[in-house]
């Protein structure tokens, strides 16, 4: 469900006279309770059976469980079938936990509507029977689990034409420690919508101005003015996000997972959480997920071991989109996370915790057609212990971090046929051995389009698989026929920093053919350890690219990308 039709869908319902004035509101209407069946009766279960294929691959046949939000009587007057659906996502998770833990594979479906309810408990610790439990809504992107409610009842202080209203939370700011970086901003979790447009946070009340709000937990008051083009709040669609810390929706322990075609939005995730968090479950399918203006993460998964994540969008979370750790056998694909970070650029996090897409210890992983833009950090960063990993036809570009940062891996790490444009540098490789760019184009990014950083005083790693030693160095790196380009001596090709003998044996170790370079220095275009040389110097000194071209440029040349 798009954003527009999100909010054209609410206000219909609004004018129809279906929307509560409290509690949780915006979503579907009521169900009616079935012709003659009392509603505190409790009907006999009649579940349909599905054949489905489970996430191990086998076909199987499944008790198919029904839900719909706000449905009218408790979940004991209801038989949970499509006609006569469950009543909360909540009521049909404790179902499918009790199927599945009689051994029963089960697939809950969730009709369209919007599920203002969090549930990071319910699918937990299911690992006694390995039988399917398969989470989808029944058309995608419309059954929507919503961290926000709608709130109602403003008062305004004409004087000021500030809002304010009552604020039963005192979530503070979290515990996490930036290395003692004061990132007061970074830290909070409080989110408002009018009309779908997200307000910005402030912390002080003299900063209070059109489209910013304030939560003031010593006076317990919820203040805000309203975006432009809002005259009056009573006319406005105003959600607060008050759930989902630490998931909206988590599967932990309970192997044979499968979660699709649903949509996430408004979660007050905490740091470094997602509102859709899959922990520790083997076998598992996430697919056709859309996660959109939550306050930190997007999708996170942890503990994974096989399966694939595919056809998701991550857009407008304050923190990581997609968090990814240990994690191994698993693919991810079509994939796109964009205009993310917010919250941590809001606290003055760049560079830290963040990215569109960011994962560790990582073994056997393959990102295909994966796209990560206009993130206000990193694009893509592959932080730690990362071993066995193809990033094939990615598309990184606009992003204010670096396109993609490889920090301290062991590696075999692959790029292949990726395109990284328009960031703040291209490729970063820190600390890490074993890297191959091939058939990638590196276009036009800000500091250079490959920059080599040699530090010596990383500490050494162990790997998360073996317990061994891990050396970070920067050996073994592969240049493959590919297409880099660097507006000007600004905008480099490649730059090498850092520690002298660290950089010396990313030299000595490099293997580079078949390239095409473009810049307009045709003298300055590489830098090593800031001594800046041209196309043939760089041959001279890396004993490379034998059968590599490089092509002056016009300074103002551009290539479409």
């Amino acid at each position: 469900m798009k954003p527009d039709q999100y909010r054209c869908a609410c206000a219909a319902l609004a004018l129809a006279g279906l929307l509560l004035s409290t509690g949780c509101t915006g979503e579907a209407p009521d169900r009616p309770v079935s012709p003659g069946v009392p509603a505190a009766a409790a009907p006999q279960r009649e579940f349909s059976r599905v054949r489905v294929t489970d996430a191990l691959g086998a076909e199987v046949e499944a008790v198919c469980v029904y839900a719909a939000p706000q449905a009218s009587t408790p979940a004991g007057g209801r038989p949970g079938t499509q006609g006569d659906p469950l009543p909360s996502l909540r009521a049909g998770l404790e179902l499918v936990r009790k199927l599945r833990t009689e051994g029963q594979p089960v697939c809950l479906r969730l009709l369209p509507g919007i599920y203002r309810e969090e549930c990071p408990d319910v699918l937990s610790d299911l690992d006694a029977t390995r039988s399917l439990v398969q989470i989808e809504g029944v058309e995608a992107g419309q059954a929507v689990i919503c961290g926000s409610d709608r709130w109602t009842g403003w008062t305004l202080d004409p004087a000021t034409g500030i809002y304010g209203k009552a604020w039963p939370h005192a979530w503070g700011f979290s515990g996490i420690d930036y290395s003692g970086r004061n990132a007061p901003l970074g830290q909070r979790r409080e989110m408002v919508f009018v009309d779908g447009r997200r307000l910005v946070q402030v912390l002080q009340a003299a900063d209070l101005a059109p489209g910013r709000f304030l939560v003031d937990e010593q006076a317990k008051r919820l203040l805000l003015k309203p975006p432009m083009g809002v005259a009056s709040l009573d006319a406005a669609l105003v959600e607060v996000a008050v759930r989902g810390e630490k998931a909206l929706l988590r599967a932990r322990n309970a192997s044979n997972v499968i979660i699709r075609r649903l949509a996430f939005r408004h979660a007050a995730s905490a740091q470094r959480e997602a509102p859709l968090f899959v922990m520790r479950c083997a076998s598992a399918i996430v697919e056709d997920i859309t996660v959109l203006d939550c306050n930190w993460g997007g999708i996170k998964l942890d503990g994974a071991q096989a399966g694939h994540l595919r056809n998701c969008l991550i857009r407008g979370v304050g923190g990581t989109g997609l968090a990814l750790g240990s994690t191994r056998n698993f693919r991810v694909e079509q994939v796109t996370a964009e205009d993310n970070c917010w919250r941590a650029h809001l606290g003055g996090l760049r560079g830290w915790d963040s990215a569109g897409v960011k994962c560790g210890s990582l073994d056997q992983v393959v990102f295909d057609g994966v796209e990560s833009s206009g993130n206000i950090n990193h694009g893509i960063w592959l932080d730690t212990n990362v071993t066995q990993v193809i990033l094939r036809n990615c598309r990184v570009e606009r992003n204010l971090g670096h396109g993609i940062y490889l920090e301290k891996n062991l590696g075999p790490i692959a790029l292949e046929r990726c395109t990284v444009g328009n960031n703040e540098g291209g490729v970063l490789i820190v600390n890490t051995s074993q890297v191959k760019l091939s058939g990638c184009r590196l276009l036009d990014n800000a500091e250079a389009q490959l920059l080599v950083s040699a530090r010596s005083s990383y500490p050494k790693h162990k790997h998360w698989l073996t317990g061994e030693d891990i050396v970070l160095d920067l050996a073994g790196i592969t240049l493959d026929g590919n297409t880099i380009y660097g507006r000007n001596e600004y905008r480099g090709l490649i730059q090498a920093s850092g520690d002298k003998a660290l950089v010396e044996r990313f030299l000595t170790t490099l293997t580079a053919t078949g390239n095409t370079y473009a810049c307009s220095s045709a003298d300055r275009a590489f830098d090593i350890l800031g001594a800046k040389t041209g196309f043939d110097g760089w041959r001279k000194r890396t004993g490379q690219e034998t059968t590599s071209t490089f092509r002056q440029t016009k300074a103002a040349e551009e290539l479409d990308y």
